[in-house]
């Protein structure tokens, strides 16, 4: 574009949101165009928002994945007269929950040269042209405060340093990205990169949106701006990109599946962002982190303070998110040439050290780690290339290293170790962990398996010395410890093996090996070679457990006191079990609302993949349990305290329309009922005459067991006044009906009877019924109160039921022979 180029400033107010589903209906990528159309601002040109899922673009030499992004207004080719000179085309952004992606395609231009060709995108984070770089006399129509500079083979980030000075050029690098260069055809380039959204929140107040101008800078050169107008200050124009998610409909599961990676440096140590985590699992599906803390500042030295309270606070955001995390520590990630001494590792006693200061922090957030690698030693961790363990040895300094790592663990964790030879030299043992010694929280039993370059070359980048044993040992092994990690480089292995990146091989020793968590972001081309060779959904959702319902038996009625029976039956379609302690939990759902949960007596962890597993059991519902109908539900949630009632922590069952999202429920749909509680009285109390025959026992049945009270004076005549008492286990908030039946007669005709309940609100007795009663027969008094039947009974359940009898000048016995209540 040239600067000098009139063009007509237009306000966009359409409103368009494409979706589309891949093959798996899985992954859902939304674009939005003009996402703030009514707050569209008077030099505002065009706001677009492209949400792609993971995978959706990879910076390499393919453009495809563009394909289903909006770009912004394409300029009109050749408006550029200038020979060699660069004319912008159009300008692609999209976005998921962690990275930006840009594509610049333009026209003409030389090459990238050093000092040469820059394009620089100028990003107002703020949205504030107040704040941030302007250039001399504001020409700029932003404040930049971010800037993305390209240069030979790479993108650069920078945040703006120049506080109130808009106009000097005062930048502080934040990191550097390859990019991906194609030529364009007759002229001009097509250029890709990425780059961390985190770069952008140089406010640390999270970002919605970026307004936006590029600019084409060359010292010989005009320069060139998109939009053309972006050097005209406050009358000109700009762009703006809004960071929109729209939710996925993945099947979440924690401890499983593939997991986003993230890591910091203690030189510079990046915080966890929460936003970001709760846009993985919100937005991608993801219940699983990976967390590299590299030391590298504490190769001689105790680990800062302030390092372990950061550490504590990245373990608080993943809980307040609803994820886990698989943390790894180590001490270096660069070596010398062609990977030589020196490595930049820790000795195993500044190891040693480092786990005491540690292990607080880790105990404390034991919750919500899945699995710890064992780290420490060598480059990344992986346990080899050492400056103080020397491969395939060192097996007492290993050893001190691996125990120490689980002692730093509470016994419910394991710790998985990067080669099964290491395990099996550490413990002197190749008999694999089986289903008697699997799970007894023994170090050996504690001890899984982790593999960085999964079907990678033939040995997996040096993860396996002897297939032939070791792939046996593992089968068996793994069915009871956790397994997991990420493919690698092939190119730069020494022994590739291409076959072994085929679906069929992945899905084989996915299956084989029991594999419950892979690295989302590495090694990407081999992730997309199964994307496009169509078993990466399969893959997904086989990570680790996939629990399907298949049918329920149970009992239709509940009774009291006595045992309802129960039987299930799941299958694991997964490629493994859980790998953590989980518990087992029916829920008896109350019409109500209420909720009674109880323990069933076993192990998710032996559910094992391919198999059909049978829940069955009885639980006792004890006495007073409220009456009413009852839905069933299977609650399968975590057992840490901190997480059992968070639904983002119980396992979600496969079928369609059955998983609660507000309570971490599987619903069974099934519904039983309880019939109403039968009270009797626990207590009588006379207010007038006195006791003659009878006891408590007397009230359960009509027969010739009754309990009598003889007469005594009272005013002008006789009288018989007495009330009982009964306590009932329901709420008496909760109470949707209450009933009472008494029966009784008196020793001589035309006795006057009242019968009354005890108002607890007014503190007065309320008449239920006033008749004669006569000596043949038992006379009924019953009623039914749907009213507020609250207000009488007592906060601690107490329910007084009254019966008084009068006659103006006879002695008479009253004969009661049967009192019961019953609530709902």
């Amino acid at each position: 574009m040239n600067t000098n180029k009139r063009v007509n400033l237009i306000t966009l107010k359409l409103s368009a949101i494409t979706s589309f589903l891949t093959l798996s209906g899985l992954w859902v990528c939304a674009f939005v165009q003009d996402a703030n159309a009514q707050s569209t601002a008077p030099g505002q040109l065009q706001t677009l928002s492209n949400q792609v899922p993971a995978l959706a673009i990879i910076p390499d030499n393919s453009r495809e994945d563009w394909g289903l992004t909006t770009p912004y207004i394409s300029d009109t080719g050749g408006d550029n007269s200038n020979t060699g000179q660069i004319d912008w085309r159009t300008i692609t952004m999209a976005h998921d929950c962690d990275e930006l992606f840009v594509r610049f395609e333009l026209d003409d231009g030389p090459a990238f040269q050093e000092e040469g060709y820059r394009y620089n995108l100028l990003v107002d984070v703020d949205r504030n042209p107040m704040t941030g770089y302007r250039g001399l006399d504001k020409r700029f129509t932003i404040g930049a405060d971010v800037l993305i500079q390209g240069g030979p083979g790479k993108i650069t980030t920078f945040k703006f340093t120049g506080s109130d000075n808009q106009a000097a050029w005062n930048w502080q690098q934040v990191n550097s990205y390859p990019l991906s260069e194609l030529p364009k055809i007759p002229g001009g380039r097509d250029i890709v990169y990425r780059i961390n959204s985190a770069d952008l929140d140089v406010f640390n107040t999270g970002v919605a949106g970026f307004d936006w101008i590029a600019w084409a800078d060359y010292s010989n050169a005009l320069q060139d701006f998109y939009p053309d107008t972006g050097n005209q200050g406050d009358a000109g124009g700009y762009n703006t990109y809004i960071f929109s998610y729209a939710p996925t409909n993945k099947i979440i599961n924690p401890e499983r599946g593939f997991y986003e990676a993230t890591q910091t440096q203690s030189g510079d140590y990046k915080p966890l962002n929460l936003s970001t985590l709760q846009c993985y699992r919100q937005n991608e599906g993801i219940s699983l982190i990976h967390r590299f803390f590299y030391l590298e500042n504490f190769v001689n030295s105790d680990i800062s303070q302030q390092y372990l309270s950061m550490m504590q606070a990245d373990f608080d955001k993943v809980r307040q998110a609803g994820l886990k995390v698989i943390p790894r520590f180590a001490y270096s990630a660069s070596a010398g040439p062609n990977l030589t001494p020196p490595y930049k590792d820790a000795s195993k006693e500044r190891i040693l050290s480092h786990l005491d200061q540690m292990s607080g922090v880790l105990k404390k957030n034991a919750d919500v780690i899945a699995v710890m690698q064992a780290g420490f030693i060598g480059l990344w961790g992986e346990w080899w290339y050492s400056d103080h363990f020397q491969p395939d040895s060192a097996w007492n300094d290993r050893t001190d290293v691996l125990y120490k790592i689980l002692d730093s663990l509470p016994s419910t964790r394991s710790v998985q170790i990067r080669a099964p030879r290491y395990k099996q030299n550490i413990f002197n043992v190749v008999t694999p962990i089986d289903k008697i010694t699997a799970h007894n929280n023994s170090d050996l039993a504690r001890t899984g398996h982790h593999n960085d370059c999964f079907v990678s070359s033939s040995s997996d980048g040096g993860t396996y010395v002897s297939p032939a044993s070791e792939y046996p040992y593992l089968e068996e092994e793994t069915l009871w410890l956790p397994v997991g990690g990420e493919t690698c480089a092939p190119e730069y292995l020494s022994d590739p093996d291409p076959s072994r990146l085929s679906c069929a091989s992945a899905l084989d020793e996915l299956g084989r090996l029991h594999w419950s968590f892979l690295n989302l972001d590495w090694y990407q081309p081999t992730l997309k070679k199964w994307l496009n060779d169509q078993c990466f959904y399969e893959i997904e959702q086989r990570l680790g457990y996939h629990f399907v319902f298949l049918t329920g038996n149970y009992d239709k009625q509940i009774k009291r006191e006595q045992p309802f029976r129960f039987s299930l039956q799941l299958k694991n379609d997964g490629f493994s079990a859980p790998i953590n302690p989980r518990l087992v939990e029916l829920i008896l759902r109350h019409s109500d609302g209420s909720t009674y949960s109880f323990n069933v007596a076993d192990d998710p962890r032996f559910w094992l993949a391919g198999q059909t597993h049978t829940i069955a059991g009885e639980i006792v519902i004890p006495a007073g349990f409220p009456a009413g109908q009852y839905e069933l539900l299977l609650n399968l949630p975590d057992p840490e305290p901190t997480l059992h009632t968070r639904p983002e922590y119980s396992i979600r069952l496969a079928n369609d329309a059955i998983w609660e999202a507000t309570t971490g429920y599987n619903k069974l749909n099934q519904f039983v009922s309880v019939e109403p509680q039968v009270y009797y009285p626990d207590a009588i109390k006379i207010i007038q005459g006195r006791y003659a025959w009878g006891s408590l026992v007397s009230f359960k049945t009509a027969d010739n067991d009754t309990y009598d009270i003889k007469a005594g004076s009272y005013e002008d005549g006789k009288s018989t006044d007495w009330y009982a008492m009964t306590t009932v286990a329901e709420n008496p908030g909760k109470l949707t009906a209450l009933s009472f039946n008494y029966k009784g007669q008196y020793s001589i005709k035309n006795i006057l009877q009242r019968v009354y309940l005890y108002n607890y609100q007014t503190a007065q007795w309320d008449l239920q019924a006033k008749q004669l009663v006569g000596n043949t027969d038992d006379v009924k008094v019953s009623a039914v109160i749907n009213a507020n039947p609250g207000r009488y009974v007592s906060p601690n359940g107490i329910i007084k039921l009254r019966v008084a009898g009068f006659h103006p000048s006879r002695n008479f016995t009253s004969w009661s022979n049967e009192l019961s209540w019953s609530v709902k």
